[in-house]
């Protein structure tokens, strides 16, 4: 995948290629940081739930 940057500031358009280890690597990377902030919200709803005086059982 060929990316093209373009901008009144750069003398010439520049590009940036993505293979596709590099997309399969951000994909991986999205996945990781999704299941990580889903475990630190699991964490800390846990922690805190016997803290909150409910009427529910």
């Amino acid at each position: 995948m060929h990316i093209i940057l373009i901008s009144n500031n750069l003398k010439k358009p520049r590009t940036l290629t993505l293979t596709g280890v590099h997309l399969v690597l951000l994909a991986g990377g999205g996945v990781l940081a999704s299941v990580l902030f889903a475990m630190g919200l699991n964490y800390l709803s846990l922690r805190y739930a016997d803290k909150i005086d409910s009427p529910f059982p």
